[in-house]
Parts: C-alpha cells; structure tokens; sequence
C-alpha cells in the first residue's frame, strides 16, 4: 500500500527559490507499508530459525517521478528452529527492527505502473530469540506498484538483506551441517504486497 502526497507548487514563489530548491518544492511524498514473508537466506542463520513475517512501514521523497529518497522502518520476526538442542533461548521467535534510508529509482511504465528499486543502509538490532545485538545493516530489492486512485497505489516488492550482527551460540555443534555450524552476518529475503 502506497499513499502518493503531491505538494501543492504555489506554495512558496519559484523565482525566489535557488534551483536545488526548486526540484525539492516540486517533489512529492510517498508513504506506504510492505507486509510479507521472510526467510533466512545464509547457512547458518538458516540453522537458527525459520521462515518468518515482516511489515516495515516506508516514508519517501520524490525529486521527480524518477529519482529520490526513502526510509524505511523493519520489523521481522523468524521462527525458531526447534532442532531442540539445548541451546538458550532455542524455543524462541526471534524478531528484529532496523531503520534504514537510501535513494530510490523509479520507471513510470505510462498509467498502469510504476517499477522501482532501491537500496538502502542503516541499523538493525536483535529484540529476542537467536539475534540479541546490534549492528550496521542494508537492504536492496525493487518492486512494482499499480496505482489504483490518483493518490494510492498497490503492489509487490521483493528483498535482499543483510544485517553485520551473528546469531547465538556462535557454534551449532559438530552434529550441524558444516554449512549452518558457525556463525556468520544474517542474511535474509523478504517478498509481498505493498
């Protein structure tokens, strides 16, 4: 779901506005919320948990209908990978929240769409589960939406992400395959509607 604010362009006098200021004035906002799945993408966060769900919320600002900003609020949560190992805290949901910003590229495709990508950096940090630290983080990914008034749109969005934080215990034990033993960043996918 994407909300499209247009600015109103009488707002303040062109002639008195320097040029950058005037791409700024003549921009518009977007806000919107991506809700789908999420799924452990590397070995050994794979070894911790489970696919899981996500929803992060968005706020854009777009230069032109081709080039401009957007933040990103991330909230995910996996499930837990009940291998039942004695591992602490091994019964538990993980969940994660990050905030990230970065540009975003659009392709008006005329009336019936819009594709778009970006790629975004920030901070995430463990709140359960496997995950309880923090670290630098980015995503990237693209989407496509259909607008379905002249202020709201619909559509799907897809993800690669990273976040620089290990899961615990750092090692699975000899028992685990030797692909999810140690540990390593996370890595996951999310997909859905926005």
């Amino acid at each position: 779901l994407r909300q499209r604010l247009r600015q109103p362009r009488a707002a303040l006098p062109a002639e008195n506005l320097r040029p950058w200021m005037k791409l700024l004035v003549d921009g518009f906002q977007a806000l919107g919320v991506d809700v789908g799945v999420s799924e452990p993408t590397n070995g050994n966060y794979r070894g911790h948990v489970q696919t899981g769900g996500t929803a992060n919320p968005y706020v854009g600002y777009m230069i032109n209908d081709w080039i401009g900003f957007q933040g990103q609020i991330h909230a995910l949560f996996q499930e837990p990978d009940n291998d039942h190992r004695g591992h602490t805290r091994e019964g538990e949901t993980t969940t994660l929240l990050g905030a990230t910003v970065g540009p975003r590229i659009a392709i008006p495709l005329g009336e019936l769409a819009e594709l778009y990508g970006t790629a975004q950096a920030g901070y995430f940090t463990g709140l359960s589960g496997r995950v309880r630290n923090s670290g630098g983080g980015f995503t990237g990914g693209a989407g496509i939406d259909v607008p379905v008034t002249d202020n709201l749109s619909l559509g799907i969005f897809g993800r690669w992400n990273v976040a620089y934080i290990e899961p615990r215990p750092t090692d699975l034990g000899p028992e685990q395959k030797s692909s999810q033993r140690y540990a390593d960043d996370i890595e996951w996918v999310t997909a859905g509607a926005s």
